[in-house]
């Protein structure tokens, strides 16, 4: 049948090297063995760290709802493997670190008494 509308019949002349632009995909199941291997070869490399990230402890949650609730946590100091900005932009065993101001009562809080 032919086309309704009044467009053009087509009829197309094509080039004389017209398969050289053609994108063929007949290296797709090679290429998905391929990238199988890879991931099997790179597994086996990393394969005593696992596999779902860091290992998180088991806390219990906050509040009165879910407290008979026990999920892992997010951000535990366990799981921070850089220390943060501002520790390291100072020496780690200075001596602001090693001595703590304890406020004991409101009259105190004047003269802080320093403990160490």
């Amino acid at each position: 049948m032919a086309p309704k509308g009044n467009n053009m019949i087509p009829n197309a002349h094509f080039r004389k090297h017209w398969e050289m632009r053609i994108k063929t995909w007949f290296n797709q199941p090679a290429r998905k063995q391929r990238r199988r291997l890879a991931r099997v070869a790179k597994a086996s490399k990393v394969a005593p760290r696992p596999v779902s990230g860091f290992l998180r402890p088991a806390v219990r949650c906050v509040t009165q709802r879910y407290n008979r609730r026990v999920r892992l946590d997010v951000d535990s100091p366990l799981m921070s493997s850089r220390r943060p900005a501002s520790a390291r932009s100072m020496p780690a065993e200075s001596e602001s670190l090693l001595t703590t101001a304890e406020l004991t009562s409101p009259s105190s809080r004047r003269n802080p008494t320093l403990s160490v």
